[in-house]
């Protein structure tokens, strides 16, 4: 029964592939961080995809980061914030919701 699990995950290894060889580059001005969003649509980004988001026009950019990262970022996957730009693996193409109750 074993040998026919293996034989199935080796089937399958090949399927479950991550598109983590792509980078999705997108430059924000501060004033327009809400339109996130439709830069990733624009740009065609995928889920997987490493997002490097620049903020520009900022004078102290990484409390923003963090909050976009909240939004778009994998957490099991590697994140850093450099100066005024977020490296990390795109979660979805779609932010994360606030829960408010």
């Amino acid at each position: 029964m074993e040998m026919k699990k293996l034989f199935f995950l080796l089937l399958l290894t090949p399927l479950a592939q991550a598109d983590m060889d792509k980078i999705c580059k997108i430059y924000v001005d501060f004033g327009y961080i809400e339109m996130i969003e439709g830069y990733i649509e624009q740009k065609g980004c995928k889920r997987n995809n490493i997002l490097q988001l620049s903020l520009k026009n900022i004078s102290d950019p990484k409390p923003f980061l963090y909050f976009i990262s909240n939004e778009w970022c994998r957490f099991d996957r590697n994140l850093n914030i450099d100066g005024a730009t977020l490296h990390c693996v795109l979660y979805s193409t779609k932010p994360r919701r606030v829960v408010e109750k």
